[in-house]
């Protein structure tokens, strides 16, 4: 079974972007509100989550405090997407992927994770 990605966004262009990048190799969801993210996180086996920080009228941080309290851990693969440099993540330690965005950089960042969530204890 291949891991699933739910990537959170206002734009239909990005989240299509993100669909036909990262499709080949996870199961990816996609959600424009972060009611949407929750309701997939409650019903889904997400394993990463990329969340835009200020998604229309809703914001990326309400869906990391609800992350932080009822999934924590998938804070270790949540990762905000900004267009600012240095974006305020509120204290949550979570990586940024920058606008515009390295498609090569992010496939290879996930493989990653994924290759090092299936590797044995040792």
């Amino acid at each position: 079974m291949r891991p699933t990605i739910l990537v959170v966004d206002d734009e239909p262009m990005l989240l299509e972007l993100f669909q036909e990048v990262l499709s080949a190799d996870y199961e990816v969801l996609i959600a424009k509100r972060v009611y949407q993210a929750v309701e997939l996180l409650q019903a889904e086996s997400v394993r990463a989550v990329i969340t835009d920080l200020n998604c229309g009228i809703d914001n990326g941080l309400d869906l990391l405090r609800w992350i932080d309290e009822h999934r924590p851990e998938l804070l270790s693969t949540t990762f905000i997407l900004s267009g600012a440099h240095e974006p305020d993540t509120e204290g949550f330690e979570v990586p940024v992927i920058s606008k515009p965005i390295d498609l090569v950089q992010l496939k290879s960042t996930f493989a990653a994770i994924f290759a090092e969530s299936e590797m044995p204890a040792g």
